[in-house]
């Protein structure tokens, strides 16, 4: 059976959702009292970066959103490459970003770039090994497939990276 390719635009326009989500602006806003989050320009969006952070002090720190479309099970995407043809780095490996926020169905979790970067580079080839590999075939123009390779890791792998895990709140409850 042949796997069928993904729309990139549908994938990016269910991403650009996120960044507006509620859960994910509470999380933010408990990592980083009283500061103001604004979207990036399209320049930095290429970069990696959708979202800024501007604390008081007027410092600034990126955040790379990912949507997924299932709630949290216990295992994080991370994309090692963007296009495995061409050699494309993933954002797992070359973020512009100084965070990550990954947006479940029911819940937010942030985490570290750098320190996401480090295990990914120390423990890639283990994770490999164990067959958390998936590649994913995207279209983004008729005939135009490209592959990437991502990682499904178990969030204790991650632990010195995460930052936040924030869940929705249950329907009824305050924000």
């Amino acid at each position: 059976m042949k796997a069928r390719a993904r729309s990139f635009y549908t994938d990016l326009d269910f991403g650009l959702g996120a960044e507006a989500d509620p859960t994910l602006r509470r999380a933010l806003s408990l990592l980083y009292p009283g500061a103001q989050i604004q979207p990036a320009n399209p320049k930095e969006d290429r970069r990696g970066v959708d979202l800024w952070v501007v604390k008081k002090s007027g410092d600034r720190v990126g955040v790379q959103v990912k949507a997924r479309r299932v709630s949290f099970l216990g295992d994080v995407f991370l994309e090692i490459h963007a296009d495995l043809d061409r050699g494309v780095p993933g954002w797992a490996l070359d973020a512009g970003a100084e965070l990550l926020a990954v947006v479940y169905k029911d819940r937010v979790l942030l985490f570290h770039m750098p320190t996401l970067a480090y295990l990914v580079r120390e423990k890639l080839t283990k994770w490999l090994e164990e067959g958390y590999g998936h590649i994913t075939k995207s279209e983004k123009r008729p005939g135009q497939v490209y592959e990437s390779l991502g990682v499904f890791v178990p969030l204790q792998e991650l632990g010195p990276a995460l930052l936040l895990s924030v869940p929705r709140p249950r329907t009824g409850e305050a924000a």
